[in-house]
């Protein structure tokens, strides 16, 4: 659990969480670029949708920060208005007839988010008092 100090006069304090409240009303609405180095996704295959691949067998189970999915999945595709914690790698785009012209059925899933939102939040926070 982290905790803000908030001190002062009655004037100060009013200011602090008028402040405070500010940032979080605005990360509400904008929340911030995704694919950042403090994520932590982790490649999960899913063998009942249909034969895994030798090539996403071997990144099952591996994790990525937000900053290498671009590199090592070019054709992914992320909706966070959909489901924040998804992404499709598309790990056998473009060329589809090495795999039997069937498309990924893998994901990367989000496994630190409420760790890492809570973490950026709170350092916007401080930095506003």
């Amino acid at each position: 659990m982290t905790y803000l100090l908030i001190q002062g006069s009655l004037e100060e304090i009013q200011r602090q969480v008028l402040a405070v409240a500010a940032v979080v009303d605005n990360r509400k609405s904008t929340g911030w670029p995704a694919l950042q180095a403090d994520e932590m996704w982790r490649y999960i295959v899913h063998p009942e949708l249909g034969t895994v691949c030798p090539k996403c067998s071997t990144y099952s189970g591996q994790e990525f920060n937000g900053k290498q999915i671009p590199i090592e999945f070019p054709y992914y595709t992320y909706n966070p208005s959909t489901n924040i914690h998804l992404i499709r790698p598309r790990t056998h785009q473009p060329d589809l007839s090495q795999y039997f012209y069937e498309e990924c059925h893998c994901d990367l899933i989000w496994e630190n988010a409420a760790r890492v939102l809570e973490k950026r939040l709170h350092g916007e926070k401080e930095a506003v008092l």
